[in-house]
């Protein structure tokens, strides 16, 4: 039987199969694995090896006898999309290189669908992390925006140095795997796609999470690398906020992440979305306008209109500025006899927040939409110092 899926799955493989190799050669491509190897890496799959489960199947960790640790996929999808995927999976997986991409060490393909084999990743991933789920301390707000500059790099790459580019597709906190540091390793490549170069769009039927999805991606079927700018977007709500993109045990109005806190950032009131674990953390002269222009960045980038969204170049620039100017004032020393009337009036309300259980009344929002657009962050950070 194992021989009859492993001819089928290899012819399925067409051309691709020359991507194959046996554990006895080079590891420096994808390995030919038996299912005896990770039978026996799992401990016969067994549950206590168990590292996440999901819609898209379960995930084991092993080691190999040659020691290595790795995280084994056996997907829920029988028969032909199954098979897809997997054949995506390989396909992108084998032709990029970056740190903060998930890698592929091989597959096996003796089972109905065949199972891929990645890289271990200890920690987790962001999604786990921001709701608790994880045991340890609460992710800080340094940690948060690491992770943020890292996916971005991420993505970047997909979308500016792959050749050829590579719409991700599915862009989503539970997609972001982080190790021991809290580096990140995107994952999950299954019905991601490969782009001509000179191409602008790919019309394809509408794949993707409820909340991360592109509007004018549902609306129209074309998918674009704005398409993953908007997920990300999405995430960077969710570090400033820690919540669900979906939540319906909120109010009805704010089931969606996107439509509750773009109201609050275009008035100038990002303190009321973000996760109270920050507040009661941060240095406020140290960060509280960082979270402001991260906010006010996932804004752009959460545009309904695609064309007035940034690249996800531009999205990684605007981030590392944001940090280095950040890093900078740490370095300088913030002094907040420095710091203009609205940024005090901001900093008062915020430690009036913390210190009181009365209700009061917060300061006025800036008028101007404008106001926080990543440029004038970027202005007003310059000033701070």
């Amino acid at each position: 039987m194992r021989n009859r899926f492993a001819r089928r799955n290899i012819e399925a493989l067409g051309s691709m199969k020359d991507v194959f190799i046996s554990l006895s050669d080079s590891d420096s491509t994808v390995t030919l694995f038996s299912f005896k190897e990770l039978e026996k890496a799992t401990k016969g799959f067994a549950d206590d090896q168990k590292v996440g489960t999901g819609g898209f199947g379960t995930v084991y960790k092993g080691k190999l006898e040659t020691g290595l640790t790795i995280a084994v996929k056996k997907t829920n999808h029988v028969g032909i999309s199954g098979l897809q995927q997997f054949l995506n999976e390989v396909r992108v997986l084998s032709q990029v290189n970056h740190r903060n991409l998930v890698k592929l060490h091989g597959c096996c393909v003796e089972t109905e669908i065949p199972m891929l084999v990645y890289e271990y990743v200890p920690n987790g991933n962001l999604s786990e992390h921001l709701r608790g789920e994880k045991p340890g301390n609460h992710l800080n707000w340094a940690s948060r925006m690491q992770i943020a500059i890292e996916t971005a790099e991420a993505i970047t790459y997909l979308h500016s140095s792959a050749n050829p580019p590579i719409y991700h597709r599915d862009v989503k906190s539970a997609n972001i795997l982080l190790d021991d540091k809290f580096s990140v390793k995107v994952s999950d490549f299954g019905i991601s796609r490969l782009i001509q170069s000179d191409a602008t769009h790919v019309s394809t039927a509408v794949q993707g999470t409820p909340g991360y999805l592109d509007p004018e991606y549902f609306h129209s079927y074309h998918l674009t690398e704005k398409s993953d700018v908007y997920s990300f977007g999405v995430i960077l709500l969710e570090l400033v906020t820690s919540k669900y993109p979906l939540d319906f045990n909120r109010n009805q109005k704010e089931v969606n992440l996107t439509a509750m806190c773009i109201p609050q950032i275009k008035k100038g009131n990002v303190e009321a979305i973000v996760d109270p674990q920050l507040l009661n953390a941060m240095d406020f002269a140290e960060t509280l306008h960082e979270i402001e222009c991260v906010a006010n960045l996932a804004s752009h980038c959460l545009s309904a209109c695609r064309d007035d969204r940034p690249s996800m170049k531009q999205v990684t620039e605007e981030l590392h500025h944001i940090k280095g100017t950040t890093s900078q004032w740490r370095a300088d020393g913030p002094n907040e006899n420095e710091f203009g009337p609205e940024m005090l009036e901001k900093l008062a309300y915020f430690r009036q927040f913390l210190n009181s259980t009365q209700s009061f009344s917060r300061p006025p929002s800036p008028t101007d939409p404008a106001a926080n657009s990543p440029s004038v962050c970027r202005e007003a950070q310059k000033n701070s110092r």
